[in-house]
């Protein structure tokens, strides 16, 4: 199958990190075996001696830079390639590294280490009988570790205007929330993303989301006007005659998103609510077509 053009930028800015973080690791490496050059011969008079020992340094040194960056990479690989399950288990196995003040990972590599854990917990939609996402005690592992509550200060500014983010954070706030208040957080979130994303498919994606949780609301007028905003915004990607007014045709992979978020604020019904305002606006896209066609 053929990556679209927005998969195929997405790999790309992948690959631009991931090859960035390898070339600041080969400067420093490179700074280091200048500087312990110099430091081994004052040490050990340029003996054989301080070769070895230089040796067995830097070797240590790239054991621990590497153990300290492997699960990102990991991670991060099995995300690209559309497993957010297996970038989920390498990011929590990466989150030990955090206590470690020598395989702890800098500022910037954690921000991005962070966003791309979210993304992946927004994206695995497997869940338990009870409708609880297999997922969640990871969830809750990794915004109760000390370093993420310490890092989320920091990045708060830097994530409120990216639209990823946004996004997905706000999945999660349906996932895993326990409260109203945290189904309201995912609809002022989705609805920040809308402000940030530079793309109209981004824009649209998220508008859809609104509608979903105006759903969740028992908010069906409101929805149907969110629905038909995220076909105005992206028609190439969320037009009305590419529906089939079926909750989880439509919805694919993450209806139990949706469905959750019922289940939390004790709305049943959401799959029918969804079904009767969607079917409405493909009979009203069908009728317009039908008159713009006459004309």
């Amino acid at each position: 199958m053929e990556l679209t053009p927005e998969a195929k930028e997405l790999i790309a800015k992948e690959v631009e990190s991931l090859t960035k973080s390898s070339s600041a690791l080969l400067q420093e490496l490179e700074i280091y075996r200048w500087a312990l050059r110099v430091l081994f011969v004052l040490l050990f008079g340029g003996t054989l001696l301080g070769i070895f020992k230089l040796q067995a340094y830097l070797d240590d040194r790239i054991q621990k830079r590497s153990e300290q960056l492997s699960g990102f990479v990991y991670g991060s690989a099995a995300q690209s390639s559309g497993d957010p399950r297996t970038a989920i288990e390498q990011y929590k196995d990466f989150l030990g590294n955090l206590e470690s003040a020598v395989l702890r990972p800098s500022e910037p590599i954690r921000s991005i280490y962070y966003l791309k854990f979210i993304q992946a917990l927004a994206d695995d939609n497997q869940t338990e009988p009870d409708g609880d996402f297999e997922v969640r005690g990871v969830y809750l592992t990794l915004i109760g570790s000390k370093f993420f509550k310490k890092d989320w200060l920091l990045n708060e500014g830097r994530w409120r205007n990216d639209a990823s983010y946004l996004n997905a954070w706000g999945r999660c706030q349906v996932k895993f929330g326990s409260s109203l208040a945290d189904i309201e957080s995912a609809y002022k979130l989705f609805e920040r993303a809308v402000q940030s994303a530079d793309r109209p498919s981004d824009k649209a994606a998220n508008h859809f989301a609104m509608a979903m949780v105006s759903l969740i609301e028992n908010k069906e007028d409101e929805a149907k006007t969110l629905f038909l905003r995220a076909a105005e915004v992206s028609p190439k990607t969320h037009a009305i005659k590419d529906y089939v007014g079926i909750f989880k045709n439509d919805l694919e992979g993450e209806y139990q998103i949706w469905e959750r978020g019922a289940q939390l604020l004790k709305n049943p019904g959401l799959a029918d609510r969804y079904n009767r305002t969607m079917s409405k606006l493909i009979a009203d896209d069908v009728a317009q077509n039908k008159r713009l066609s006459v004309r």
